[in-house]
């Protein structure tokens, strides 16, 4: 024989193994950089799995036929492992597709308070969804991921002090993801960035008094 039984279970489960950790690395590699080339690459290496799965059960079909089942009593055990492998390449690339769906669909929104009055009551609205962000002190920030459905406009409306402010987060979304910075300015003005937070600069307002706690009263 010009290939051994134990050559033709080490080809199986090189066919299982390879497209797999491929994809490992190439989602590793995505999530870290977001390179716009590694998607690409993701969906070949799906298709180089899909074309290894007949060849991987070509493989452990000539095993089957070759291996002395006299002398290697675990050959069955081994068969079904290989082909078990294999066929979990599918669920594993279902899975990473969902996964890299949940990344792309991530929208980040960084939320700084520079003013010296309490935002009360701070909601943001997509078309078909609506999201509590609650309140932040002065100085305060925070760093909330969303999945806004709906495709279209997201608005927010918050009570700084006792004046109530309507604004546009972000004016097209469509369930892609993005980033915004929303800044409620020392002045007691809002304002919108499509970007991440940078650092501060400005020095930030305290975080305790003397500054006088509004949210939970009544606005205007």
């Amino acid at each position: 024989m010009l290939i051994s039984a134990r050559g033709w279970l080490i080809a199986a489960t090189a066919c299982a193994l390879l497209p797999f950790a491929l994809a490992c690395a190439i989602f590793a590699a995505w999530y870290r950089t977001q390179a716009a080339w590694l998607p690409v690459a993701g969906l070949l290496d799906i298709g180089f799995g899909l074309a290894l799965l007949p060849a991987g059960l070509f493989c452990v079909q000539r095993y089957s036929a070759s291996v002395n089942r006299d002398t290697v009593p675990g050959w069955f055990r081994n068969a079904v492992t290989a082909v078990v492998m294999l066929l979990g390449n599918v669920p594993a690339a279902l899975g990473f597709l969902v996964a890299a769906d949940q990344v792309m669909s991530a929208y980040r929104v960084g939320i700084r308070n520079d003013s010296p009055m309490e935002a009360c009551e701070l909601v943001l609205r997509s078309p078909l969804g609506q999201y509590r962000v609650g309140d932040l002190a002065p100085g305060a920030s925070v760093e909330r991921t969303f999945r806004f459905a709906g495709e279209g406009t997201v608005t927010f409306t918050v009570r700084l002090g006792e004046r109530k402010i309507d604004g546009v987060l972000d004016g097209y979304v469509s369930g892609n993801g993005g980033s915004a910075c929303l800044t409620f300015t020392p002045q007691g003005n809002s304002e919108v960035s499509n970007t991440a937070c940078g650092p501060r600069d400005t020095v930030a307002p305290p975080t305790s008094p003397p500054w006088r706690p509004s949210c939970g009263t009544t606005g205007e």
